[in-house]
């Protein structure tokens, strides 16, 4: 799907889940990949580190609404409601699939 998507209102906010420590070499290189297309297409977006204990409350809420654990993770923030997007295989179909701009046009970009 391709069309001018600027009247649509880019209200919410991007939030990465990730882990620093540790964690697979796997989801070390899909998390790097992930951050690069965030980069790459503009986009606003708050890194969480769910290994950091003062992040515990919020990965819980985070995988809660995605009824996944592990990294990395894309959401959705709109005010305190977050929506899952996908895991790293879910954004590389976007990404691949070329619907990135019509899957992000609510969001906010840099």
């Amino acid at each position: 799907v391709h069309g001018d998507f600027s009247h649509m209102a880019a209200t919410k906010t991007l939030v990465l889940l990730l882990t620093q420590e540790g964690g697979s070499l796997v989801q070390q290189k899909n998390t790097k990949k992930l951050n690069d297309w965030l980069d790459v297409k503009h986009m606003a977006y708050e890194a969480v580190d769910g290994a950091d204990a003062a992040n515990k409350d919020l990965r819980a809420q985070l995988w809660g609404v995605s009824g996944a654990r592990g990294y990395p993770q894309l959401f959705k923030k709109d005010g305190e409601s977050y929506t899952f997007v996908g895991d790293f295989d879910a954004v590389l179909e976007i990404v691949e699939c070329e619907t990135w701009d019509t899957v992000f046009a609510d969001c906010q970009r840099k």
